[in-house]
This record gives C-alpha cells, structure tokens and sequence, in this order.
C-alpha cells in the first residue's frame, strides 16, 4: 500500500481516533493513578516525558533528513511512513502528562484558590487534542516540552530530596532549565539549523514560562503539591480513641453533595466547633499544617481571620496525617470558614460552614476513620 493511500485513511479516522484516546486515556489516568509518591505513577509520568523527548528530535531530523533525500523516492517513503505517527504519540505523551497533572495538582488544591492555575491546565489538556498540526513546529514543541518538565519536577524534586518549600521549587526551576538546554544542546547536533534560527524565540518563551510558574507559585496559585486534603469534615465533636478518630457531626441533607459534611452547623453558646482534616504527604516528609479559622463580619464585609492552629504531620499514610483544631477565640452565629494551609500559606483546603445558633441540641451522627 502506497504512503500517500495510509495517510488519507489515517486522516479519515483521525476525527474518530484523537476524541477517543483522549476520552481513555484520561479515564484511565484517574482510575490506575493513585499516590504522587508511587514508583508506578512516576515512571508512567518519566515514560511520558522520554516520549516526548524522542518524537520531538525525530520530527526535527525528519525535516532535515527529507530535505537531503530528494531524487532518494525509498528514503523519503520510509521517512514519510514513520512521520505519520510520530505527532500522534507526541501529542499523546504531552496529553498524558497534562491529564496526570490535572488529576495530582486538581487533590492539591483548592478550587476557590487554584481554579486559574486548574482551569489553565483543562485548556492545555482540551487544546492538546485539537492542535496535533503545532507539534510540527519546533517553538510550540520545547514550549510544550519544558512546561511539562517544570510541571513534573515541581513534585518529583520534594519527593526525591523528602523535603518541601521555596528552596526546594526553586530548585526544580533551576533543574528544568539545565534540562531543557541539554536537550537543545542534544538537539542542536542534530538539526543545527533549526535550533540556531529559532534561538531568540526559544530563550524568550522558556524564560516567560519559567518567570510565570515563579509567580503562580508565590502568589500561591500553583496547589501546594505533593500535599493534599483527602478528608476534611466540620463537627461537634473530634476523639481519638483505640478505634480510630470518632467524630461526631450532623447528617448532611439529601440535597448537599458537594460537600462531605453539613455546611449547617446547629450550636448552642459554650460547645466548642471542631475541624477534622486528613492531609497527605509522600513517605519521610514532615512539615506544619494550619488550620485558620475566618469569620465573615457583616459589618466589615469581609473574612477576619479570628483563630490559627498549627500542627506536625508525617507523610506515608494513604488516607493522609490526621488532625482537628477548634477556635479558641469564641464562636458567634453567622459565616465562617476554615482553611487548611501549608507553612507557606498555600492553600490545601477550604472548609465554608455557617453557625446557626439553637436552644435544643441538634441530632449527630458517629463517624469513625
């Protein structure tokens, strides 16, 4: 069969083909992805990464090469015959590794906080399907290539070294610029001239994408990944015992499920409101979590904070370090909220409640975990 006939049948089902790779390949990212800190879902991630990497170089030289075997009509079959596939699988390594941020970074975070940096993630991961025709472009493929390397080590690097903070992001960006100018450099031998007439526009984006993951990530925008909130309730009452964690809390109305926990808590003057949070770490991490309560004071309009509790966790549990805090401050009737936030004020979890104050003890329920 001739090249000219496989490319025609290809770009029939194409249309049929990119929708539905995309459509698995992300179900089953969130079914089989499971901890951030798990050999598995890392190699899956650096399979990804050295996928990329080699379509990328291919496409160069593929360019380089077809232009030398002109009058060559078995060569250029051979080349043309390869070249079908290789943005394809460009495309799906770049997609899988966005599909695999947008399931890590989306636990990370909290909507309320993150949704720029998510919703940023969703157009990449959407727009991925629909321009496979830009990874033919040398520019739009280190772009790519770089954003998902700093992507990566923004939580491979904590995971490695077991540590997390500024020094350590910072430590990624300087790990992701050494490799994406190794890789040009690798590049660069093979295709000169491409690399060489592309060098201003190269340096400038790389450097826009790092100068823009900095202020996301100190802004506070970027999820505070590898941690995450797996649990997270309001409750009358918060007790470890030789069960587990026994939490007392009103059952949730059939109409609220978008939450874990009533958003309605029914108190009477002197009863304490606990907070219960399970926040996950990779194995060996220890770091401070906080709990800050805000009060909405209709007089203001606006959150004041009135209450901050910190605690030590210990990464390694699957279900997350668990912990509770209460205000110490006193309570009154109205909005409140509790946010659930790393050493650095990032943000892992907010938790909206609002205090109704009864004469009559409401009806609770017993939760073990």
């Amino acid at each position: 069969m001739k090249v000219e006939d496989l490319i025609k049948r290809y770009e029939k089902i194409e249309h049929i083909v990119s929708p539905a790779g995309f459509i698995i390949g992300f179900v089953w990212h969130i079914l089989y992805l499971r901890r951030i800190d798990l050999l598995y879902d890392n190699l899956l991630m650096i399979f990804y990464l050295i996928l990329t990497g080699l379509a990328i170089i291919y496409l160069n030289i593929y360019q380089i090469r077809l232009r030398y075997a002109q009058g060559h009509h078995l060569k250029i079959r051979f080349f043309e015959l390869i070249s079908i596939g290789v943005p394809f699988f460009l495309q799906f390594s770049i997609g899988g590794l966005f599909s695999s941020f947008l399931i890590f970074y989306g636990e990370s975070s909290s909507i309320a906080v993150s949704w720029p940096f998510l919703a940023a993630l969703v157009l990449l991961l959407v727009g991925n399907e629909f321009f496979r025709s830009r990874y033919r472009h040398l520019i739009i493929q280190i772009y790519s290539f770089f954003a998902v390397i700093f992507l990566y080590l923004v939580f491979a690097m904590p995971i490695a070294l077991d540590r997390i903070g500024n020094s350590i992001f910072l430590l990624s960006g300087a790990a992701s610029l050494a490799f994406i100018a190794l890789f040009l450099f690798i590049l660069r031998f093979f295709v000169r001239e491409p690399v060489e007439h592309s060098k201003k526009w190269l340096i400038g984006g790389i450097a826009a994408i790092y100068f823009i993951l900095n202020i996301l990530y100190f802004t506070n925008i970027i999820p505070p990944i590898p941690l995450s909130l797996k649990e997270g309730a309001i409750a009358h009452s918060v007790a470890r015992t030789s069960n587990g964690w026994e939490i007392l809390v009103e059952p949730k109305p059939w109409y609220v499920f978008f939450r874990d926990y009533n958003p309605v808590v029914h108190w009477q003057p002197g009863q304490r409101v606990y907070t219960y949070a399970a926040v996950f770490a990779p194995t060996k991490i220890k770091t401070e979590i906080y709990h800050v309560w805000f009060f909405y004071d209709p007089n203001l309009e606006e959150w004041v904070q009135k209450s901050k509790v910190n605690y030590e966790i210990i990464g390694g549990r699957d279900g997350g370090y668990r912990g509770y805090s209460y205000n110490r401050l006193g309570l009154a009737p109205g909005k409140w909220r509790v946010d659930i936030v790393n050493s650095k004020g990032q943000v892992l979890g907010r938790l909206p409640f609002k205090i109704v104050q009864v004469s009559a003890a409401p009806e609770l329920k017993q939760i073990i975990y």
